[in-house]
């Protein structure tokens, strides 16, 4: 589809104006075999550089959105232009911006402009389009709303013979008199101000234009649209007719316009006007966030988004409402309170093997782990020595025996005595040897599981008298010891009941008791921990000393809010002394 060449160059004189630190640009169409065929650009003496080319044919290539940095610093943007959803050709405009901001308002202004170009090309007749592009340039022309206000009501009153025309903003708190044609200057508090305000609310609530002129009805004109009829009866108007001017759903603004007595109302300057209202209602928005800050703008977009998600209408509003109560009323309910803390199992009697002398180990018989019973051999010293020291020992025995018998047969009773004597003396010695062979012998004290280091690995090294050789912990007397963070150790009392998983034994959970608060402090992982002692109420035989897990320790009932908050509360006061 050819677009007409004065309407595309009006059109993109429009879009250069509107975008700010816009320098140069160009429209480029594709025609019917798809080669691009410049059809505007602005300034007129522009002459396409290589970049601003070369950007063009990418755009044209990918039918996507380009950007260049030219080696002057300026920025090229390419953006395509599609027309009921078919690519139809390229927008190229060169820009001082330098940073983010600039270039996501050029490319939404950009956007927006599309629904411009797709209105010209659906206009067969290219003269009857310069009224209605001349309308949309009045708004952009203009620095500030208000001048914007002013010429677009001037125009519109000129363009379809009006009396008067009115343009009102919608906000949330209402509709605010912006602009009255061929009046500067004028009062808000006026009655007849105060009416047509009044007009633009009616129309804005019925979300719909109004037109009533004096052939209407009276009566059904009066409960229709009272505001309206009380306005064209006071001021004794022919007609009168209200716009909504919406940027998409939204309302924007309100225009009214009132045709006198002596006035024929223009149906094809009007209808006109009604056509491109949506695009009046763009520019409008546009100068109406220009003349805001952007915290304001953002203050805006956040409350509209928060009104759309949480609405009057809104399900989101009504489960977050819900969600609240019921959160609410949870945190008032009493709960448990249980303090956690890593728990470790442990014997609670211990029993220490030491090597009953010095020498060497020679045999081995349990490894850790293993149950042992009371009297059972845990390992063997090396005995060779000793038991050659006994053999010796009894050789000598023997021979002074013989002396002694020999004495006494011969009557020599001072060397008997000397051979009893050294009897006495080798027997002592030989029961010592004895003895020792006994100690030789490691023996269980107890009945229960060895917990020690492996031993085996050490048969033959030597050993010192004392040296601990093994550990045996009583069979199902166990202790649970819990590490509690030093939060929460003033909650701990003797008595306490709580429930300890471990981690060997996940699917079963066992009682205890408290018995004892260490009041010596442990730091485990940079934080300071106390140590707290538990009994088991039940050891069944699964258990083993050594097993960790985790405990949990009832300490009363408190609010939930209170169970789920108290810790950064704590936190708070502790940092900030409150």
């Amino acid at each position: 589809m050819p677009a007409p060449n004065t309407a595309s160059k009006l059109w993109l004189r429009l879009q250069c104006q509107m975008i700010n630190g816009v320098a140069q640009g160009v429209l480029v169409q594709a025609d019917s075999a798809g080669k691009p065929l410049m059809v505007a650009k602005w300034p007129q003496e522009l002459i396409l550089a290589e970049p601003m080319a070369d950007v063009t044919k990418r755009v044209f290539a990918k039918q996507a959105m380009q950007m260049l940095r030219d080696t002057d610093g300026t920025i090229l943007l390419g953006h395509p232009l599609e027309i009921n959803k078919v690519f139809w050709g390229v927008v190229v405009v060169r820009m001082s911006h330098r940073d983010a901001t600039g270039v996501t308002a050029a490319i939404k202004l950009l956007k927006w402009g599309e629904t411009w170009l797709q209105y010209t090309l659906y206009k067969q007749d290219v003269p009857n389009l310069e009224p209605e592009i001349a309308i949309l340039n009045k708004v952009a022309d203009e620095p500030s709303l208000e001048e914007a206000a002013i010429s677009l009501v001037n125009y519109v009153a000129s363009f379809v013979a009006a009396e008067r025309v009115c343009l009102g903003l919608v906000s949330q708190q209402g509709v605010a008199l912006q602009a009255v044609s061929f009046s500067a200057h004028f009062d808000r508090r006026t009655p007849v101000m105060l009416s047509i305000a009044a007009a633009m609310e009616e129309c804005v609530a019925a979300n719909q234009n109004i037109f009533i002129d004096t052939t209407s009805e009276s009566e059904q004109a009066a409960s229709a649209c009272p505001a309206h009829y009380r306005l064209i009866q006071n001021n004794s108007q022919r007609a009168l007719r209200s716009v909504l001017l919406k940027n998409g759903e939204r309302v924007v603004a309100v225009m009214l316009i009132e045709h006198s007595a002596s006035q024929a109302v223009g149906e094809g300057a009007v209808a006109s006007l009604m056509a491109i209202a949506p695009l009046i209602a763009q520019a409008i928005d546009l100068k109406i966030a220009a003349a805001k800050g952007v915290s304001k703008q953002l203050a805006e977009r956040a409350r509209g988004r928060l009104a759309k998600w949480i609405g009057p209408g809104s399900w989101l509003a009504k489960t977050l409402i819900v969600s609240a109560l019921i959160f609410v009323v949870v945190m008032l309910l009493p709960g448990q309170y249980r303090v956690t803390g890593e728990a470790v199992l442990q014997g609670t009697q211990k029993h220490l093997v030491v090597a009953s002398q010095d020498g060497y180990l020679a045999k081995v018989n349990v490894r850790p782990g293993d149950q042992v019973l009371v009297d059972d051999v845990l390992a063997q010293l090396d005995d060779d020595d000793l038991r050659l020291q006994r053999r010796k020992l009894i050789s000598e025995l023997q021979q002074h025996r013989h002396t002694y018998n020999n004495a006494l047969a011969n009557s020599e009773r001072a060397q008997a005595t000397i051979a009893s004597a050294l009897v006495d003396q080798a027997t002592i010695q030989l029961e010592l040897i004895e003895q020792q062979l006994k100690r030789t012998l490691l023996r269980s004290p107890i009945e229960g599981v060895v917990v020690s280091e492996d031993v085996s690995q050490s048969v033959g090294a030597p050993v010192s008298q004392g040296e601990r050789l093994f550990e045996i912990v009583a069979n199902q007397q166990y202790r649970v010891l819990l590490y509690i963070d030093e939060r929460d150790i003033a909650y701990i009392k003797k008595q306490q009941r709580g429930h300890v998983v471990l981690t060997s034994l996940p699917g079963e959970v066992f009682e205890f008791d408290v018995l004892k608060i260490t009041p010596l402090n442990e730091v485990r992982e940079g934080r300071n921990y106390f140590r707290v002692e538990a009994q088991l109420l039940a050891a069944p035989a699964t258990l083993r000393p050594g097993m960790t897990g985790n405990g949990k320790i009832a300490v009363g009932e408190f609010k939930r809010g209170w169970i789920w908050f108290h810790n950064a509360v704590d936190w708070f006061r502790v940092r900030f002394w409150w």
